[in-house]
């Protein structure tokens, strides 16, 4: 399946459920990461359980054109939210708020090349004490010493879920800040000489 992150073996599950009665009357799964496609087999799967009245509500990864117009003209009832609705309705306008973490689906465009991201200068290499120190101040910790990769063997550092989760640096040192979940990773090429290299996950 391919997803923003390459191709990976999994599929995209997909449920259709009674509103009132808080039951699955449909289900399946697909090799796809569009959740486009699936919304016209779904609704399909739930012909036997609808009647005229029923409303087919869906979030805004099912939102097109050729799903909203093969909807209209197949009679069926239905409301499909678009990418700006929450943008339109004003009780949304504080949701920020309540977001604790990035959500690591929530933008799924291309990053912010407006920003400079930190380079490996920006990190310090303690080789006695086995670990870097990012641009706040946390201590990554070892995350592999003899890692080999194109045939260069580098030493890897993680940061942790409680320093870089809540750190307000994250803009600045992940390409993708909004998705990518606490997984901050510095390369040092050569573990016994200056940090030369840094990757991110």
């Amino acid at each position: 399946m391919a997803t923003t992150k390459g191709v990976i073996q999994g599929y995209t599950a997909v449920a259709a459920v009674d509103g009132a009665h808080r039951v699955i009357v449909a289900a399946s799964a697909h090799g796809s990461g569009s959740e486009q496609s699936t919304l016209l087999p779904t609704v399909a799967q739930t012909d036997a359980v609808r009647s005229p009245q029923t409303l087919i509500t869906a979030d805004a990864g099912y939102h097109s054109e050729a799903n909203l117009k093969a909807l209209y003209e197949q009679g069926i009832p239905a409301l499909v939210a678009d990418g700006l609705m929450r943008r339109r309705d004003e009780r949304f306008k504080h949701q920020d708020k309540y977001k604790a973490l990035p959500d690591p689906l929530a933008n799924k465009g291309a990053p912010d090349k407006t920003t400079e991201l930190f380079g490996p200068k920006d990190f310090s290499y303690d080789a006695d004490a086995n670990t870097c120190i990012c641009p706040a101040g946390q201590h990554l910790y070892s995350n592999g010493s003899h890692c080999v990769t194109n045939g260069r063997t580098h030493h890897r550092f993680t940061g942790t879920q409680g320093g870089c989760g809540p750190c307000k640096l994250r803009s600045q040192c992940l390409r993708y800040p909004e998705r990518t979940l606490l997984q901050l990773t510095i390369t040092p090429w050569a573990p016994d000489s200056d940090l030369v290299g840094k990757d991110w996950h």
